[in-house]
């Protein structure tokens, strides 16, 4: 027999359901409430949540050692391509005569020029010094202790000097260090200039060794350091740089990379 209902039953189960309809609204409403205040805020860029503290970027930035093979190039490219990728002007000078790093630059299509002559280097850097279209100019040194690694020594603001682990990378490191010095009497403190390790094996006990070593250095060590990956080797005839690519290993290289630039600035703003 089917079941009677009341209009009494009728109107009590309307009212459940709009009771229901009404908490399920609520419910919604407080759900979408929530996804909104926990919505993760933008996340500003390293390099310029740096200016925006109030610090500065040095103007001519110079990558210099009288040894070759410790990543000179490497360096200044990525340094180039980093502020690039963020919105900056930025030009390479390749002031080494075995023009490493402007057919690189030329693949990533950054502006570059060639310049190793010390004479015509030191009047170009002048120019540039004063010259609004650019914002950062970064000059990829020479491995050897000429007049154009004197030059660079004696024009930039901020001068980064890469080094291996090796003993020997180590001791020779201190004739570039005696023309730092130089540089600095003469120009009343300037350039700004920080160690750095670049291209080594992190595992090795060597490596230890020259960390304990430069440390004893009137000059900064900076705590980053670049090591050695294949995707930073295989860089160059790939035509690119570890920016921007989404595999672990090059994601990793990238934030060393960027580590070792921002803690540079910071040595720059004092």
């Amino acid at each position: 027999m089917p079941s009677l209902s009341t209009p009494q039953a009728q109107d009590k189960t309307l009212e459940v359901e709009a009771e229901s309809s009404s908490k399920l609204q609520k419910h919604t409403k407080s759900k979408v409430r929530s996804r909104a205040e926990h919505k993760p805020e933008t996340i500003m860029p390293p390099l310029q949540a740096l200016l925006d503290a109030g610090k500065q970027l040095p103007k001519l930035i110079g990558f210099t050692n009288q040894k070759g093979g410790v990543g000179k190039s490497t360096c200044s490219v990525h340094l180039v391509d980093w502020l690039i990728r963020q919105g900056y002007r930025a030009l390479l000078i390749d002031a080494d005569g075995q023009q490493c790093s402007s057919p690189w630059a030329r693949e990533l299509g950054h502006p570059f020029e060639i310049i190793s002559d010390p004479d015509l280097l030191f009047t170009r850097l002048l120019e540039l010094r004063e010259d609004p279209q650019y914002e950062v100019v970064v000059v990829d040194g020479p491995g050897n202790a000429s007049e154009t690694t004197k030059t660079i020594l004696n024009c930039v603001d901020l001068a980064l000097i890469p080094i291996k682990e090796s003993l020997f990378d180590v001791v020779s490191t201190g004739r570039i260090l005696d023309y730092l010095r130089q540089s600095q009497t003469v120009r009343g403190g300037s350039p700004r200039a920080a160690l750095f390790f670049s291209n080594v094996d992190e595992r090795t006990l060597a490596y230890r060794d020259a960390k304990a070593s430069i440390e004893q250095c009137r000059v900064t060590l900076l705590r980053s350091a670049v090591y050695q990956r294949a995707c930073i080797t295989d860089s160059p005839g790939q035509a690119k740089t570890v920016f921007g690519v989404n595999r672990k290993e090059v994601r990793d290289s990238a934030k060393r990379f960027e580590q070792l630039f921002l803690e540079a600035l910071e040595v720059y703003n004092g």
